[in-house]
């Protein structure tokens, strides 16, 4: 899928508008700020329009950064953070360009929507936290989707030491460290 795509989900879709307490993921969101070290610099991989942010920036988080390739998305994540410095969004396509550098990076609903998601995972830098979370169930705009813990152990376990590796609902929660 192309980022004119997402401009239309995030434009058109409620769930995306809502507060985050409001949001489907809600839940999600909040098992995984659990596994998020406070005082670490965050980079969230497709952030979307800003939901995650607004979530971390109630629990007391700072320093992030949130990039999606989604303009839409950036324009309403930096409308809810307009006066504060803490909380940056800019509009990437990580695919193609360098990632920074920060200590903790979040994966949320991310890697399915990648056709390569490999030029992603293998730029992470060595000892970095990810925190991450999969679908076990295909739609539209998904490049793929896991039926059980080996299936992302296969996948992801040459990148990640794992330290959690669960399932919530439909999804799989996986954290760890980036291997060398």
């Amino acid at each position: 899928m192309n980022s004119q795509y997402y401009d239309e989900i995030y434009r058109t879709t409620k769930k995306y508008q809502d507060n985050y307490k409001a949001s489907p993921y809600y839940p999600l969101w909040q098992l995984l700020t659990a596994y998020i070290p406070k005082g670490k610099s965050i980079i969230d991989l497709g952030c979307g329009p800003g939901q995650m942010a607004e979530l971390l920036y109630d629990l007391g988080y700072y320093d992030y950064l949130g990039l999606d390739f989604s303009r839409v998305a950036i324009e309403r994540a930096q409308d809810k953070f307009r006066d504060n410095k803490d909380f940056k969004f800019r509009h990437a396509d990580i695919t193609k360009s360098p990632i920074p550098f920060a200590q903790v990076y979040l994966t949320i609903e991310f890697l399915e929507h990648l056709k390569d998601d490999y030029t992603v995972i293998e730029q992470l830098p060595e000892g970095s936290i990810l925190i991450a979370s999969v679908p076990d169930f295909m739609c539209e705009g998904h490049y793929r989707y896991f039926e059980n813990k080996k299936d992302i152990i296969r996948k992801y376990g040459a990148f990640i030491g794992f330290n959690v590796l669960s399932k919530f609902d439909n999804y799989f929660v996986f954290t760890g460290v980036v291997k060398e």
